[in-house]
């Protein structure tokens, strides 16, 4: 190689040194500048929200404004009282409690402990059903189907707070469901193995010992459940009556009477009065509720934190009570004390029998109830959206109206595509590259704080997010009731949840095949996109279709920020229109006639049914990529053999010719 040579080669390795250092540089600039943008979004809606209860706060008591139980902002002198809300909410937060805490709970255990790997995964596919049923298809189901059984009971209207307690339970049941789930999964192995080896039964094991090492987890699960129910609004507007909120409890006589009592909650609130506010002071003391229920959510995540950073990590779960009987101790007692001790011992074990058979039978119970809920819901709006396709009172509906009916459902499931597809894009890039940041570039201890902001956004109520679009979108930045202003808003609902989901994604990639990817001389960009990307396309494309789902049922922004009157989205992005979800609670808050209320349940059967085809997608490209897997491994494995068969054939015919 003469010096040309030599200089020609040094020069290429210098080029690709700098190019790789400049697209290095470049590519984390970019990454920083999304994720930047993506924390700053937790601080833009609080500082907004924080902006529009100033007016309210600075012209009205706080104090009372919290202590007084009189709710009227329609009177000559407005009185502003949420302490007859917040006591509603609370006793609405208690009784959904008590019925999904023992669900969750009990079935958590069953499917963890005792179900295969088969029914295991078919009964978390029916939970991620029941997590994809938007809160207004639940609302329209019970209305229609649990509301005539209640009204049979007693309960004066259609909505009432138990109604309200069953639907919110089952609504919070599968976020509960799953980090229980994950939680008792993570237990070690030989806690489990101890317990056997001990002659402790399963059912012993279970809420002995397993139960007592993932309580952290299982406390947590409880509180994110809350932050779930206290948020919710559209089909809390539905189910539970919508009192007046300067109502009084005098008029309550009886049990009955309280358990199916028209209430109003602090999300509910907001929801209905915010399009139709009396005046600046009302809209102000609306976004004060707001206010409140963000410190709220704020305080529960903070809650979790402590509970994950508690000093004691090392606690005695379970204690072996050890008794030694010698000989020794034997001969020294009569026969009529052995008597008695072996007596003893097996009550114990009749009492254990006893307490392992009902907590068994809870099991089976709460797991039965779980699934019965789930299908009955599920087939009950499909049952109804096909009968209401095919009844004559939705022809009747059109002609009456002067417009056919089915061209109104796909003038509405056009705009819904359309939202979906703006949503996606713009929120993507921010999602994707606040991911890599968290994953990739950010120490530890940093990332624990910017991943409290996510979880606190996660958490937020989606009527926050419909407040602020409201606020800057609409409001500050002047943009119409459009696609696109929905389209901005729900961006930052689904920001934390699709970055959540990435981030788990790429962590998910072995730290060893990282190593070797570094140790060959490649950059962080180079890596990230020939190993990282590659290994995590499954877990991108299902977050993706889990985030389509998410938009598709969502209702609260969308109500506040597109409209809910149906439009031909002639002008695209910048077309008013609204979606099947809002168009579900529309239909339901102003409609009567067998027409209207056959249009909703089409709406609740497409909606349903493609937030089932959605999940059924995510669980098939999972299933194709890991096939994918095996037989990329099962083809080295052959590729090996053959070489391996192919160099001991070399050997042997080397051994023939020297012969």
């Amino acid at each position: 190689m003469n010096n040309k040579e030599i200089f020609n080669h040094k020069f290429i390795n210098f080029s690709k040194i700098v190019s790789k250092k400049r697209n290095n540089l470049i590519f984390k600039g970019l990454v920083f500048l999304f994720a930047s943008f993506a924390v700053f979004a937790f601080f833009l809606i609080l500082f907004f929200v924080i902006y529009k209860s100033c007016y309210f706060l600075g012209n009205y008591s706080f104090w009372k404004f919290i202590s007084s139980p009189t709710w009227d902002p329609s009177s000559k002198t407005p009185i502003y009282g949420i302490l007859l809300i917040v006591f509603w909410t609370i006793i609405l937060l208690f009784f959904t409690l008590i019925i999904a805490v023992p669900i969750s709970f009990y079935s958590a255990f069953f499917v963890s402990e005792y179900l295969s790997g088969f029914y295991q995964k078919a009964f978390i596919k029916i939970i991620r059903i029941l997590a994809g049923i938007p809160s207004v298809v639940f609302g329209l189901f019970a209305i229609k189907q649990i509301s005539p059984w209640f009204i049979e009971l007693g309960s004066k209207q259609q909505g009432s707070m138990l109604l309200a307690a069953i639907v919110l339970a089952f609504m919070s049941l599968p976020i509960m469901l799953s980090l229980m789930i994950n939680a008792i999964l993570n237990v070690s192995q030989s806690y489990r193995n101890a317990a056997h080896a001990l002659g402790f039964s399963k059912t012993t094991l279970t809420f002995s010992i397993i139960s007592k090492s993932a309580s952290k987890e299982i406390i947590t699960a409880v509180i994110m459940g809350i932050a779930r129910i206290i948020g919710e609004t559209m089909a809390v507007i539905m189910i539970c009556g919508n009192m007046a909120p300067n109502g009084n409890l005098n008029n309550i006589h009886s049990f009955l009477g309280f358990i199916f009592a028209s209430i109003r909650t602090l999300a509910g609130t907001i929801g209905i009065e915010i399009l139709e506010n009396t005046g600046p002071e009302h809209e102000s003391a609306l976004y004060t509720i707001g206010l409140i229920l963000f410190c709220l959510v704020i305080l529960i995540n903070g809650i979790v934190l402590l509970i994950h950073n508690c000093v004691n990590k090392k606690t005695r779960f379970f204690k072996f009570k050890k008794i030694k009987i010698t000989k020794k101790k034997l001969e020294h007692k009569s026969h009529h004390e052995i008597r008695n001790l072996i007596q003893k011992k097996a009550n114990f074990q009749t009492k254990n029998k006893i307490k392992n058979g009902i907590n068994y039978f809870f099991m089976l119970l709460m797991s039965f109830i779980c699934v019965g809920f789930t299908l009955f819901a599920t087939f009950s709006i499909i049952i109804n959206g096909c009968i209401a396709a095919f009844s004559n009172d939705l022809n009747k509906f059109g002609a009456d109206v002067g417009v056919n009916s089915w061209d109104v459902v796909f003038e509405i499931f056009l705009s819904t595509l359309i939202l979906v597809f703006a949503t996606i894009v713009i929120s993507f890039p921010f999602c994707f590259f606040t991911s890599i940041w968290l994953s990739e570039y950010m120490k530890s201890k940093k990332r624990k704080i910017f991943n409290f902001f996510f979880d606190v956004m996660a958490s937020t109520p989606s009527i926050i997010f419909g407040l602020f679009g409201l606020i800057f979108f609409v409001g500050f930045l002047r943009l119409p009731l459009s696609i696109l202003t929905s389209s901005l808003t729900l961006t930052f609902l689904v920001l934390p949840l699709m970055i959540r989901a990435l981030y788990n994604e790429f962590k998910s990639v072995s730290m060893n095949v990282k190593n070797a990817s570094y140790a060959l001389g490649a950059s962080k960009f180079e890596t990230i996109k020939k190993v990282i990307l590659p290994n995590s396309t499954k877990g991108i494309l299902t977050a993706v279709i889990l985030t389509i789902a998410r938009i598709i049922g969502e209702s609260a922004p969308i109500y506040l920020t597109l409209g809910t009157a149906s439009h031909s989205p002639n002008s695209g992005f910048f077309s008013p229109g609204t979606s099947l979800a809002v168009k579900i609670y529309y239909i339901f808050k102003d409609g009567s006639s067998s027409g209207v209320l056959s249009i909703a349940y089409i709406l609740a059967l497409i909606t349903l049914v493609t937030i089932i085809i959605l999940n059924l997608s995510a669980n098939y490209i999972g299933g194709f990529f890991d096939l994918k897997l095996i037989f990329k491994k099962q083809k080295i494995k052959e590729n090996k053999k053959w070489k391996r068969q192919k160099k001991l054939f070399q050997v042997k015919k080397n051994q023939i010719s020297l012969k």
